[in-house]
């Protein structure tokens, strides 16, 4: 299987891309660090290739499809992993933030679907991940949640075009550097990137659009969705301490 993964430089990108390539698979990865991708390629070897480019910008994504025409590289799978999450109390309520919140978790992904599927050859499935607070938002980044959900909900409606399949991961929390919460030790409730790498790879074997996972977090929503909104954010702050 040819496979694309955004975000392959840190956190789950980087292990769903080792995952990939470990399973026998060839994987073109983007992210922004050329320095680590170039690492990562001199660990794998040839069955990894990387573009070092910002998703977000449209030279970026103009660069990213004609690196893969000029290869000769049509993915089955595309892996939209790449996203930002901030709670620095000072930014996330300001229009600067409100958009990189919006261009990085969901108008790049969707536009890179965008060109994807108007290529001669296009992948049979796209992976969109969204986060478990696309369904229940995190009272301190708003603007997270709500790119989130937007990713997902474009995808979920997106699902069956032109005979391509979507799907739609609501993920955490998992333990990286994105997550300032995560207490960098194993956890129940908190997976590492490789669990997360795992499940995705296999992801698209199983049926359905949306997936809730680690199993804690579908639980854990089920529970907390029927909570008055002060009582939630007051649980979710205390969590934090």
């Amino acid at each position: 299987m040819k496979a694309l993964v955004t975000g392959a430089s840190k956190g789950i990108g980087m292990a769903l891309v080792r995952e990939l390539v470990h399973a026998g698979h060839e994987v073109w990865g983007i992210a922004r660090s050329g320095d680590t991708l170039q690492s990562l390629k001199d660990e794998l070897g040839d069955k990894f290739n990387y573009i070092a480019v910002d998703l977000v910008s449209d030279k970026g994504l103009e660069t990213i499809v004609s690196a893969l025409d000029e290869a000769g590289f049509f993915p089955k799978k595309v892996f939209l992993v790449a996203g930002v999450y901030s709670t620095d109390d000072e930014t996330f309520s300001t229009q600067q933030h409100r958009q990189m919140m919006l261009d990085c978790n969901y108008t790049a992904p969707v536009k890179l679907y965008d060109l994807l599927v108007h290529r001669p050859y296009s992948p049979d499935c796209f992976v969109a991940i969204s986060s478990i607070f696309a369904l229940l938002p995190d009272p301190l980044n708003p603007s997270y949640a709500a790119a989130k959900r937007a990713l997902a909900d474009f995808f979920i409606q997106a699902n069956g075009n032109g005979g391509i399949e979507t799907k739609v991961v609501y993920l955490g929390p998992v333990n990286t550097a994105i997550n300032r919460y995560a207490k960098r030790k194993k956890s129940l409730m908190a997976i590492e990137p490789t669990q997360a790498a795992r499940f995705l790879r296999h992801l698209p074997k199983k049926t359905g659009v949306t997936h809730i996972y680690p199993f804690s977090s579908s639980v854990i929503y089920q529970i907390l969705r029927y909570l008055p909104n002060s009582m939630y954010t007051a649980l979710m702050n205390k969590a934090r301490r």
